[in-house]
């Protein structure tokens, strides 16, 4: 028998609205409350907590002017029409976070081995983000739940090594088998930290479309600082 209390599940879910079958299968077994279009999860053991959007991401391909190289549209290379016109949307994992006192235990590899499951078993693609941050006062001490709260209330900051801790994310994600794609509706992200995941059996062609938006990018981490 389990000695892990049962996980909360907040009463103002929109259970009726929610597409994402990624973010169903977390409902219960995680902690969850429900705000403002953002579904926040937290482990029941403390160990990290979560935010995901449902469908909020729209993945297309989209010709991007070069004022200083500019090609005329009848001699640019675009790719075929099924390919240029096509889009697909995918819910959002906004930020997996774990507090330094549960840190080095593959959390996130674990957690990002399992919604990749769902996402194989659903067919249902996924969005993420690299972007690092730190926590505004939090403790070293402080477990999931702590520093959710802190999150929400205090804030966060970036680090002096944000460079190398989000390079450090986007190796994280390539390894769990999401690509580098260009996410055109970014405001916040650059191109080089933006990624999704496609499932195996999805259509052809969105394979294609993802083939056509995927970056490639070496990282220098000689000149990036680490402290």
């Amino acid at each position: 028998m389990s000695l892990l209390r049962p996980a909360t599940i907040d009463e103002d879910i929109p259970f009726a609205n929610l597409k994402s079958k990624i973010i169903r299968s977390l409902i219960g077994k995680l902690d969850c409350l429900y705000d403002d279009n953002v579904y926040y999860f937290t482990d029941i053991q403390g160990r990290y907590f979560a935010q995901f959007v449902d469908f909020n991401a729209r993945f297309r391909y989209e010709y991007e002017v070069d004022l200083d190289n500019y090609i005329p549209p009848d001699e640019r290379d675009t790719p075929p029409p099924h390919i240029a016109e096509l889009q697909f949307k995918a819910p959002i994992m906004r930020l997996f976070y774990v507090p330094p006192v549960h840190r080095g235990r593959n959390l996130q590899a674990k957690f990002l081995d399992y919604v990749i499951s769902i996402a194989e078993q659903e067919c249902e693609p996924l969005a993420v983000f690299a972007d690092c941050f730190t926590i505004n006062g939090e403790s070293l001490a402080d477990g999931a739940k702590q520093s959710q709260v802190r999150y929400v209330q205090d804030g966060i900051s970036t680090p002096k090594n944000w460079m190398y801790l989000t390079a450090v994310q986007r190796e994280r994600f390539l390894k769990a088998g999401f690509r580098n794609v260009r996410y055109h509706d970014g405001t916040v992200t650059l191109p080089w930290q933006q990624f999704a995941y496609m499932p195996s059996d999805a259509r052809q062609e969105y394979h294609d479309l993802m083939d056509v938006l995927e970056c490639h990018y070496e990282v220098q981490w000689n000149k990036l600082d680490q402290t």
